[in-house]
């Protein structure tokens, strides 16, 4: 389905009572009773989503889920079955659900709105979802550690029921591999990797003892048939000097062993500490709460100096640190203070720290007298610095940890296409909405002039809809069906603003839950938008055709299957009961009747149950739309784009049948407006780069921002090529997998620059440097998403492909869209 997502700002305000929809005026700017309304919605949601995250990281069969998770994923790489893309959710079924009904049982949670709760399952899914295709590579690195001891631990177990000798073993071992490149399935993108993924596939195939222990034989030597021959390990007694100079000695396969169950604890500790955070939304609470315990003190026999100096020296170390903890750095400041009451009569070191604060506040600062206080207080401090550094050193991964903020907003709330309660429209032409489970809070949508023929499509559908249904209460049959509907969700986002436009109204005395938190908070920190979800085949007549047929074919094959074994079972059904007369059966062939005869009513329920859905959605009008002919493209004219370092776009149409190459375009000639903006782009970012390392030096916090010119960049350089896709009829775009594509891109601009240095180090880290920048300038997921966006608003398929480095970036390209032709052949033969 071509899904695609735009976003409006709204504000709320509590609608009265009696009120008529035309005469509804413009809502104010701030309603404080019902912005405060909302914010205890969105926090109570965020309370309970919270929540379920904590039990599920609580629970001791995590590990045991992702573990299997990840084999399933594997094994379904290939698999095109809907049943492989709902395993993508790693959490058992049901899991979400079962902790939420219990929460809503709760006195904190009862008396919620249903919706509340929907939503909060939908986003712990996504949540947890989302992490693990974040940390996909770190699992399956664990899940190969893991299946490697597995399989090497079990040739104990097959030693003992076998005696072959150790050169049988290597002789199969030798014939594995002989096997394995003959079928070509040795070959690697990176050219040494061993076969660790064949030799497992081939464990798992074979029940033969000699070639299982011929494939550990290969698993514990690296895919190497013959062993290595160790030497024995020397004596203790021989010198230092002597044993510096001899290699380390290999391990043991038994401390090879506990160094691979060691390494999965580790990775796995890791993979727990790295598990999705709590928002919080009251940061600075919490920050003052548990900084305490982080940056305790060594002992508590340290002098009150050396706390002193412990505290002055993290706030420099950090002061002089890119990462402006300002937070941190005010906490230190703090606890400075409260040391220098506990100082007694060190009046000179208090006149030190006094001068240099007072300094550092001033606007005029003299370099030179900020130096010598900087200098003098180094001085004073020396005999307590080496151990203040090791004991810094022992609380750095504690604080990187809990300097990673969570997010202070609360989490969006999602509202299916059924979630709006009523739409209206008033004399002004204003569009409101009001959410199930939302009371008489009414939302005004705020638009761009370009995104409202949308919403007034998403009002005018729910106006057909809410129509239809009144006349189906008399008629008993609804004309229309929700599936042809264009809105397919919404979502309610709090979005973060400048400090300048953050309003200082307090909210109101009935919000029972921010009145005893003196602070701000994100109520005044954030404003509402909403993310409007529509399918873009909806928007004309022969898309809503394109869905109905998509909808109605999976169930009349279904339906069609489950016929043909109901007639099946009634032809077997009627043999059984003509063969014999009924006094003369035996026991079990009754049974055997009475089995058959069940299973031909559970069937038949089966084949009545989804019929008045079907007919409903065969007889269902379509809502009003334009007329607007599919695209149908040549099947063989495949598009392919490849994203570079140097030429930052390259697109080649391809007649993938005939292998050959129609037409090459670099971004320039894609859109020469969208190259332009783009060279602005990036000229800006140099700018406010420089621009930002200035003001951090003189302790400034300013943000500066390109206007979403990048995302304006993307959008043209889409719109080019979908229409070049356009122009020579292609079916397909094929765009390169994003996943680790900046360190493939960086890695040929490492090869790049030792061939242009010639091996010279230093001119090699200056070539890095200054081309490597643009690595970091241009966002290589938002184009290829609105190339994905623009293309299914005009009906072209968008597929992702692996790529293999060429020298040559249009012949990369053409080879991108020959192997994405090639396997999709191959998936439908």
């Amino acid at each position: 389905m071509a899904m695609r997502t735009i976003r409006t700002d709204a504000i709320v305000r509590t609608s009265k009572p009696r009120q008529s929809k035309k005469a509804i005026d413009d809502l104010v700017s701030f309603d404080e009773a019902a912005w405060c309304c909302v914010c205890e919605f969105g926090y109570k949601h965020t309370l309970l989503v919270d929540t379920i995250i904590k039990q599920i990281k609580q629970h001791h069969k995590l590990l045991n889920w992702i573990h299997i998770s990840q084999e399933l994923q594997k094994q379904d790489e290939t698999t095109q079955e809907p049943e492989a893309k709902q395993r993508q959710n790693w959490l058992p079924k049901g899991l979400v659900k079962t902790l939420c009904d219990a929460l809503a049982r709760t006195s904190q949670f009862s008396k919620m709105s249903g919706r509340f709760y929907t939503s909060a399952i939908e986003r712990v899914e996504e949540i947890f979802k989302s992490w693990f295709t974040s940390h996909r590579k770190l699992i399956q690195r664990i899940g190969g550690k893991r299946r490697w001891l597995a399989v090497v631990e079990s040739d104990a177990a097959l030693a003992e029921t076998s005696n072959f000798s150790q050169q049988e073993i290597e002789q199969r071992a030798a014939q594995i591999l002989a096997e394995l490149e003959a079928k070509d399935e040795l070959t690697d993108a990176s050219g040494d990797r061993p076969p660790f993924d064949f030799l497992f596939k081939q464990f798992d195939a074979t029940e033969e003892v000699l070639s299982r222990r011929a494939i550990i034989h290969l698993l514990k030597n690296g895919g190497k048939p013959q062993a290595e021959v160790k030497e024995p390990r020397k004596s203790k007694s021989k010198s230092k000097s002597k044993s510096k100079s001899k290699p380390a000695q290999p391990l043991t396969l038994t401390e090879r062993l506990e160094a691979m169950r060691v390494g999965i604890e580790r990775l796995e500790k890791q993979l727990l500490e790295q598990l999705p955070r709590a928002r919080n939304l009251f940061p600075k609470q919490a920050f003052e709460h548990h900084l305490e315990a982080v940056i305790a003190m060594p002992n508590s026999d340290a002098t009150e100096l050396e706390r002193y100096y412990f505290l002055y020296f993290s706030l420099l170390l950090y002061l002089s640190d890119s990462n402006e903890y300002i937070q941190l750095e005010q906490h230190l400041l703090a606890a400075l203070v409260l040391q220098w009451s506990k100082l007694g009569d060190l009046h000179y070191y208090l006149d030190l720290i006094d001068s240099f604060m007072l300094y550092a506040a001033s606007e005029q600062q003299y370099l030179q007298f900020g130096f010598y206080l900087l200098q003098t207080i180094k001085l004073e401090a020396e005999r307590v610095e080496a151990t203040f550094f090791a004991w810094h050193e022992s609380i750095t991964p504690k604080l990187h940890d809990f300097l990673r903020e969570p997010k202070a907003l609360p989490y969006p709330m999602s509202f299916g296409y059924d979630g709006v309660r009523s739409w209206w429209m008033n004399q002004k032409g204003k569009i409101f909405f009001k959410l199930n489970g939302w009371g008489d809070l009414l939302f005004e949508v705020r638009c761009h002039r370009r995104q409202l023929s949308l919403i007034k499509t998403f009002l005018k559908d729910w106006q057909t809809k809410n129509d239809s249904e009144r006349k189906a209460q008399s008629s008993k049959k609804d004309q229309f069906t929700g599936s042809f509907m264009l809105l397919r969700s919404i979502e309610l986002i709090w979005k973060p603003i400048k400090a300048s436009e953050q309003k200082d109204a307090q909210l109101c005395s009935q919000c029972k839950i921010f009145q005893q938190y003196g602070e701000k908070g994100f109520w005044h920190e954030c404003t509402l938008t909403i993310h409007w979800t529509f399918n873009a085949e909806a928007l004309t007549r022969q898309g809503l055709e394109k869905i109905r047929q998509r909808k109605l074919e999976p169930q009349l094959k279904q339906l069609q299957a489950k016929q043909a074994t109901l007639e099946q079972k009634q032809d077997l059904l009627n043999k059984l009961e003509q063969a014999a007369p009924e006094a003369s059966k035996s026991q079990d062939q009754l049974k055997r009747l009475g089995n058959l005869k069940k299973q031909i009513q559970q069937l038949q329920e089966e084949l009545a149950k989804p019929r008045p859905k079907l007919d409903c959605l065969k007889a269902a009008k379509p809502f009003e739309r334009p007329d607007r002919p599919l695209y149908e493209g040549v099947p063989n004219i495949f598009v392919g784009v490849l994203l570079d370092l140097d030429k930052h776009l390259v697109v080649t149409v391809v007649d993938a049948m005939r292998r050959k190459r129609l037409t090459l375009r670099s971004a320039p000639k894609v859109s020469p407006e969208g190259h332009r903006l783009l060279q602005k782009y990036f000229r800006q970012r140099r700018e406010h780069s420089k621009q930002r390392q200035t003001d951090q030096q003189v302790q400034r916090h300013n943000y500066q921002t390109e206007s979403d010119l990048g995302q304006q960049v993307a959008r043209l350089f889409a719109k080019g090529v979908v229409e070049l896709a356009q122009a020579h009829k292609a079916s397909t775009i094929v765009i390169p997998v994003t996943d680790g594509w900046r360190e493939r891109l960086y890695s040929q601009l490492i090869a790049r620059a030792k061939l242009k240095c010639e091996g010279n180090k230093q001119a090699m880290d200056r070539y890095t440097k200054e081309h490597g920048k643009q690595l970091h300038q241009w966002d290589y997921n938002r184009l290829s998403q609105a190339i994905i966006d623009c293309a299914a608003t005009h009906g072209i398929e968008v597929v992702r492909q692996k790529t293999v480095f060429e020298t040559d970036v249009f012949q990369q390209a053409a080879n991108l869209t020959i192997t994405a032709y090639d396997s999709l052949n191959s998936a439908q033969m």
